[in-house]
């Protein structure tokens, strides 16, 4: 995989909380981010230039993610090295 250089400064050592705002209730406690599931939807324009949906592919695919099998170490490495590639990051 080619060198990728860092974009932005990453802090290092400890990270504060972020600061109190008057009125915040130390006792209440947060509320989780519940999501029943993701979604999108696309214009039936976006569906028609897409062409016919693969559904033994989708259906592949969806398996391998419910599984943990989908993100593998070599498609992570061509993702980035495709992601390298269209930002001009390889020369």
């Amino acid at each position: 995989m080619a060198h990728l250089s860092t974009v932005g400064e990453v802090p290092s050592g400890r990270v504060d909380a972020p600061a109190r705002r008057p009125g915040d209730d130390a006792t209440r406690p947060s509320r989780p981010v519940v999501r029943e599931s993701d979604s999108a939807e696309f214009s039936s324009r976006a569906r028609l230039a897409a062409g016919p949906v693969r559904q033994d592919l989708v259906e592949q695919v969806r398996r391998q993610i419910e599984t943990g099998r989908y993100a593998t170490t070599e498609k992570l490495d061509v993702a980035a090295e495709r992601l390298a590639r269209d930002l001009d990051l390889t020369a």
